[in-house]
């Protein structure tokens, strides 16, 4: 792709809009997932829906993820700079074809599977809910191929930095959801979730079907939707290897809620604590990643510009995920009480949901250092050693998860999870800089990190303080986080080398290497 395809939008705008569609979305998904809770509560048959909504996306994460916007980008890239445009709308035409047929033909699989695929995904599940968590995995299951194809869509909008409908991507089958859920979920009439899933998936393919044709990702090079192979065995060993890393590290979450169905809601409250931290992540991890990586391919032979960018990812990412985490971890009970003590959630239910959060968050700082080093890798068409790390992070998260929630019950499952996601994180980083030699920390990186850290304890330090204040929750959250963001603002004007007014904007610095 050129780079003023590339280029042509500034970072911050990129930012906001994907900022905003990610933000509204996790939002949506948790106006979602309180519907679920004031609607059934935290009991059996809440394991059985939270289970339900989670399949067709579940599905894609593991089998199709991230990997097909992590490995077609760079190709669209190349293949645009080597052979012309027609080469990138005929291997996004292959994909969707290539996609969709074999996600149709694994979802029939597992539909037959039936009874063992649940037994599988969800062991805990007691016989009495096996028959109707079977019947509802087999109706949802039709959102599968549908989800799978929407991420092959996605890729081709992202690498023109069309970032718009993959950020709102979301909410709209949220929204769908969040209709099912509030006009016809009963605890004795969970087909309708089912059925929602699968209009919600629905929905969203047909907004990024729509918007890859108007921008013309489906147009030139050999014509008709099979032409002449586009991929070849070298793309698809990439395609695996990428899957099979990004697959491993999502399911590490599944393995908590696997383990945790042995609880009475034990799935639900390991899920809702997740799904706090997913937030916080949704704000700046897959924010930056999804801005940053178009980037990162387009200028992969430049290894300054990388680097340069890698860099400042990395400030931008602490500056965000550090104080969120001090706040977090002073004011837990009373935003989860904001969020979920209500209809029939009982304040031991939120205090426990406030506890599993509080150690989820310790983890997203790691888990984006993980997802930006990852990025750098498959910018590089580089695979192998991200999916050997996931490998053995994997096996290793599943025996110290297994062993921790023996001796600790949920918060051992959780701990298990942070430890995973910062040994993760580590290994990526320190290969990066004795394989690549590349190395994201140098005076003013570890300058900023410094001050940073200290940001985060001082948020952590005035938050606790408010939160003594025996305030009602809904003055103390507001309050608090409005003190955060005040002071993260100072610092970023004030107290970050990277971002004072001398230093050199990095879009201004990549644009003027490229031409």
């Amino acid at each position: 792709m050129k780079p003023s395809l590339v280029f042509g939008r500034s970072l911050v705008g990129a930012s906001a809009i994907v900022g905003l569609g990610l933000l509204v979305g996790r939002v949506s998904g948790l106006v979602r997932d309180l519907g679920l809770v004031s609607k059934l509560g935290v009991t059996r048959v809440t394991d059985v829906a939270v289970f339900t909504l989670s399949v067709p996306d579940l599905l894609t994460t593991i089998l199709i993820g991230g990997a097909a916007s992590a490995v077609l980008i760079p190709e669209m890239h190349r293949r645009e700079q080597e052979l012309g445009p027609g080469a990138s709308a005929r291997l996004v035409r292959e994909s969707v074809v290539i996609v969709g047929i074999l996600s149709a033909m694994l979802a029939l699989i597992f539909a037959l599977a039936g009874t063992w695929a649940v037994r599988i995904l969800a062991p805990g599940f007691p016989k009495e809910d096996i028959g109707l968590a079977t019947t509802l995995f087999q109706i949802s299951l039709i959102g599968f191929p549908l989800a799978a194809v929407t991420a092959v869509c996605a890729a081709p909008l992202q690498a023109k930095e069309n970032f718009t409908i993959p950020a709102f991507g979301t909410l709209i089958y949220n929204s769908a959801l969040i209709v099912a859920i509030w006009g016809f979920l009963a605890p004795d009439w969970l087909i309708s979730l089912a059925w929602g899933v699968v209009a919600a998936a629905t929905i969203r393919l047909i907004f990024h079907l729509g918007e890859v044709w108007r921008v013309g990702s489906f147009h030139g090079g050999a014509q008709g939707w099979f032409p002449p192979p586009a991929w070849n065995s070298a793309l698809a060993m990439r395609y695996l290897e990428t899957l099979g890393a990004i697959s491993l590290t999502s399911l590490n979450p599944v393995v908590a809620r696997a383990i945790a169905s042995e609880l009475p809601g034990g799935m639900a409250s390991v899920h809702y604590a997740q799904r706090l931290m997913e937030l916080a992540a949704g704000l700046f991890v897959m924010v930056l990643s999804t801005v940053l990586f178009p980037r990162l391919a387009a200028v992969a032979s430049d290894r300054s510009a990388l680097e340069s960018l890698a860099k400042r990812g990395t400030t931008v990412l602490l500056l965000g995920t550090l104080p969120l985490t001090g706040w977090f971890l002073a004011c837990a009970a009373p935003a989860v009480s904001v969020l979920v003590e209500y209809g029939r959630v009982t304040a031991e239910e939120s205090e426990r949901i406030a506890r599993l959060a509080s150690i989820a968050m310790l983890g997203l700082p790691a888990v984006g250092l993980t997802a930006l080093a990852t990025n750098f890798y498959h910018a590089n068409r580089e695979s192998r050693f991200p999916f050997r790390t996931s490998v053995v992070i994997m096996f290793g998260h599943v025996a110290f998860a297994w062993i921790a929630f023996r001796q600790m019950g949920e918060i051992g499952l959780l701990t298990a999870g942070v430890v995973a996601a910062w040994v993760q994180g580590l290994i990526l980083l320190s290969r990066l800089h004795a394989y690549n030699k590349v190395w994201l920390w140098d005076t003013s990186t570890v300058t900023d990190l410094t001050s940073i850290s200290m940001l985060a304890l001082a948020v952590g330090a005035l938050t606790w303080m408010v939160v003594q204040s025996n305030l009602s929750p809904w003055i103390v959250v507001p309050v608090s986080s409005t003190l955060t963001l005040i002071m993260v603002a100072l610092v970023l004007r004030f107290g970050l080398r990277s971002f004072r007014p001398s230093a050199v904007p990095i879009t201004k610095h990549v644009n003027g290497i490229l031409t």
